[in-house]
């Protein structure tokens, strides 16, 4: 796995007034937020004996260990030792940062490159969130399979419901710094017409209509986006995906539009999404991932395979380089 990148930790409206533990590329840590509300993250093992600070209090903005009652600030430092004395203990730190509704961790060493990705158009359109979910699946198969868009009339036939699998020519752009990419096709309208009568009161109330373009957005390390325009506005559904361990993957679950901005459409949104969502859990867990963690062999990949081959081939160009390091 990929560590020198920004991944998704927590939505911003997790960090209350409790720690909150997760596991991140295969290291336990600790997210909260300090006295001044800035959100921090340390390694969830105390330094003392060991004990999971994740399980332990917020006192005044800062982590208390359930087992001895040391503290440490959002710098990682000792600030107190209950039983008396001083120690210069510290606990291990993690870069974080914090936009729009994110908190975004760098488990890798050293400073980061550049900041998390930012997407302009998730500050214009109305947003619906789902709860992280850890799926069983390896974090290359799940980013695989949110750009893959060949999966969308099968695997959510129930939800989606498109009348043909069709796949329409995409053109592929890498960023010059290789850490994301743009992929862009003009839809054929016949072809992506949602079909039954749930799915097409569905389409009549959110205001759907024929889709006209499609642009998926992939930032390292997890963070995708499906950007499909319609005649009456347009609609981002998104995931941002980050490795538990090597088997596992946390994934965020995230819906932008700028149409139907009224009671019934966001409630037929939010179905919509935690639908799909579910659907595509249910996809990536079936797959058989034992032997190949990091992705299947590319040999026979087809022309609707494009995004996803352009994210393995920068997902192998990053991690080959950590490994030279």
């Amino acid at each position: 796995m990929i560590r020198d990148a920004w991944y998704a930790a927590a939505w911003a409206h997790e960090l209350t007034g409790d720690p909150l533990g997760r596991r991140i590329c295969g290291e336990p840590v600790t997210l909260f937020r300090d006295r001044g509300g800035r959100a921090r993250c340390v390694h969830s093992v105390c330094p003392h004996r060991g004990a999971d600070l994740s399980r332990g209090r917020l006192r005044a903005g800062e982590l208390e260990c359930p087992l001895h009652g040391w503290r440490f600030d959002g710098a990682g430092l000792c600030t107190r030792v209950p039983s008396g004395g001083r120690s210069s203990a510290r606990a291990r730190t993690f870069e974080v940062r914090e936009q729009q509704g994110l908190v975004w961790i760098w488990p890798g060493s050293g400073e980061p490159a550049s900041p998390p990705p930012r997407h302009a158009f998730r500050d214009e359109g109305e947003v619906l969130r789902t709860p992280p979910r850890r799926w069983r699946a390896p974090f290359v198969h799940v980013m695989e399979q949110a750009l893959d868009a060949a999966h969308v009339a099968y695997v959510h036939r129930g939800s989606t419901a498109m009348a043909a699998p069709v796949v329409p020519e995409a053109r592929v752009t890498v960023d010059a710094d290789r850490r994301g990419f743009t992929s862009e096709s003009a839809l054929d309208a016949s072809a992506s017409t949602d079909s039954g009568l749930l799915a097409r009161a569905r389409a009549a109330a959110l205001g759907l209509g024929p889709t006209l373009a499609r642009r998926v957005r992939f930032d390292m390390g997890g963070a995708a986006h499906v950007h499909i325009t319609y005649r009456s506005g347009w609609d981002a559904l998104g995931i941002f995906a980050t490795p538990a361990d090597a088997h596992t993957t946390w994934v965020f679950g995230e819906s932008v539009r700028t149409r139907a901005r009224h009671p019934l459409g966001r409630a037929l949104q939010r179905r919509y999404l935690r639908r799909v969502m579910a659907e595509d859990r249910v996809a990536a867990e079936a797959l058989h991932t034992d032997r190949f963690p990091e992705g299947f062999p590319l040999a026979l990949s087809v022309a609707s395979d494009r995004a996803a081959n352009a994210f393995r081939a920068l997902y192998r160009r990053w991690r080959d380089a950590e490994q030279v390091a």
